[in-house]
């Protein structure tokens, strides 16, 4: 580059003596500026393409939403390719396919001891109570209303919420209620209306499991003999009112039985038709394929959905959690 420029420079002294010589010096100095920046910028064309590329490129990473959503969906799928805890006696399977790029349903599990005070003798008059170790295990499954960067960060908000919460409380309507007054603070200023959950606590030790509800789809227990339970607690949506109060219920498990945990975007998957899916078609799939794996029931429900829509498209994220007791 400097080469050519001394070369170019020289060029134009020459020219320049030429023109003082057979031309008036005006037009000495016109065409020797003239050739000098003709040639000065044949010479740094190249350069400035490349440098006005590479701002534009810049500016596109800067400013193209797209960069940001691709950066966004990394992270939420880091969060929902969380191992889910599993021991002898239980097995975890989930998925969830969003509809967009960005979803807005989300799963957490929690694994945790927690003790208990029992009352060891009942001796009139005498209280003796023995310090009792509980094994527990949180399964939670939540949908926040829409899709887009708003649903993703309440997404977030809330599966770590509920995370946190959880492992500190056994119950899931105080782990709701108290989820409920963080998550109405901040969608308070937000266009997020609300947010659905369903949280459990698994105890394997007296083989129980207790439930709440916030305005979600109850889950369904499937027995071994293939009779089934819809697990439905009072509860409105999470977010909406600061005192709200959750209903809370217990009931027994037994080895062989299978939890179903699901968001709305599977049973109101619709067809051609305007059909929806149903929990009854969930059901019957969970009963008909009650002896495979729940990693084969997974994959089942999934290809099953793709077949019902009959092409129509994906208009809510689904999410499936599938939790076996052995």
């Amino acid at each position: 580059m400097i080469t050519r420029f001394i070369s170019y420079f020289s060029a134009i002294i020459v020219c320049q003596f030429v023109f003082v010589i057979l031309l008036a010096p005006t037009w000495t100095f016109l065409v020797s500026t003239i050739l000098f920046l003709s040639l000065l910028l044949v010479e740094i064309m190249p350069l400035t393409k490349y440098a006005t590329f590479k701002s534009l490129f810049h500016q596109k990473q800067l400013y193209d939403p797209s960069i940001y959503l691709e950066s966004a969906k990394r992270v939420q799928e880091a969060l929902l390719s969380i191992d889910p805890p599993e021991t002898e006696r239980i097995k975890i399977v989930r998925r969830c396919v969003p509809a967009s790029t960005l979803g807005g349903d989300f799963y957490t599990f929690v694994n945790k001891s927690m003790r208990k005070l029992d009352e060891k003798t009942k001796t009139k008059g005498i209280v003796e109570l023995v310090d009792n170790k509980e094994d527990l295990i949180g399964v939670t499954i939540g949908d926040v209303a829409g899709h887009g960067v708003s649903s993703a960060l309440v997404m977030a908000l809330a599966s770590g919420l509920l995370g946190r919460i959880g492992l500190n409380n056994r119950s899931p309507a105080v782990i709701l209620q108290r989820a409920n007054l963080d998550i109405q603070k901040f969608i308070s200023h937000s266009q997020i209306s609300h947010v659905t959950a369903f949280y459990s606590t698994i105890n394997l030790d007296q083989m129980t499991l207790t439930f709440a509800g916030a305005g979600h789809p109850a889950a369904v227990l499937l027995r071994k003999d293939l009779t089934y339970h819809l697990l439905e607690a009072n509860g409105i949506f999470l977010g909406m009112y600061p005192d709200e109060v959750y209903e809370e219920k217990t009931i027994s498990l037994t080895p062989g039985d299978r939890l179903l945990l699901f968001t709305d975007g599977i049973i109101e998957t619709s067809n051609a038709y305007n059909e929806a899916f149903g929990t009854k078609r969930l059901v019957d799939l969970a009963i008909m394929h009650s002896d495979r794996e729940p990693d084969d029931l997974v994959e089942i429900v999934f290809e099953q959905l793709y077949k019902f829509r009959e092409g129509e498209i994906q208009r809510d994220d689904q999410t499936l959690v599938v939790v076996d007791i052995k």
